[in-house]
């Protein structure tokens, strides 16, 4: 069996919440262990869908004002979509080097 760690939480006033969480017959089924670990997961899952969300938002904000956007929200924008990263890349430099002279413009601060 793989190696698993345990750890010990205290529940003092979340052993309700999470009892209650749901109203199915498949989640009164199921051992405490097994809805914290759901719990856990959809959160974590939930952040990682706000995180691609943001990214998304920061390179259409920054297209949109004639700024390069991060490369690292480039990265994270370009797996949201499910397009390649020089899909994204690309069509960044059509947006803010529309003459397409093949000069790579460099990254300008917010405000520049």
């Amino acid at each position: 069996m793989a190696n698993q760690q345990r750890i010990n939480i205290d529940l003092k006033g979340l052993r309700e919440d999470v009892e209650n969480h749901r109203d199915t017959p498949e989640w009164k089924e199921l051992s405490l262990s097994k809805r914290l670990r759901l719990l856990i997961r959809s959160g974590l899952d939930a952040d990682i869908e706000l995180d691609k969300s943001k990214a998304v938002s920061a390179v259409l904000r920054a297209l949109a004002f004639d700024e390069y956007p991060a490369d690292a929200d480039m990265v994270i924008a370009a797996q949201a979509l499910d397009i390649p990263t020089e899909a994204l890349i690309a069509l960044r430099e059509r947006v803010l080097n529309p003459q397409g002279n093949g000069q790579d413009r460099s990254p300008q601060p917010n405000g520049a």
